[in-house]
């Protein structure tokens, strides 16, 4: 299944996350006033701007994970694994829907972040 196969990638995480960046220009148009959408820290208010703020947010990062999840997908396909053209489309669907309340379960269940947020992007 998706969570499976998401789950065999983790290893590949950093090096594909840099190809991922590479590929596409950060999407700072979320709505900033999502607690997801801004990094926390005392001194942001302070110093840092709102695009800044979202490069290290939780929900940049995230969704940052999904997009390198899904180049992999496609890398993986091309290799030969049994992962369809429509599990693909469904992964690129679904890129910015986290489900905030469902990824804070299952890290509260797994004790990891992102096992959590494999789980959850894979339901």
């Amino acid at each position: 299944n998706l969570c499976s196969f998401v789950c065999s990638c983790i290893s590949l995480t950093y090096y594909i996350r840099y190809l991922c960046l590479q590929s596409s220009p950060i999407d700072c148009s979320q709505d900033m006033e999502e607690p997801q959408s801004k990094y926390r820290s005392p001194l942001t208010d302070r110093y840092a701007s709102d695009e800044m703020s979202f490069v290290f947010s939780d929900q940049n990062k995230f969704q940052t994970w999904r997009k390198l999840w899904t180049v992999l997908a496609e890398a993986e396909q091309e290799l030969g694994l049994s992962i369809t053209d429509e599990q693909i489309l469904e992964m690129k669907n679904n890129l910015t829907n986290i489900d905030w309340k469902r990824a804070a379960e299952e890290e509260k269940s797994r004790r990891h972040d992102v096992m959590a947020h494999v789980h959850t992007f894979g339901a």
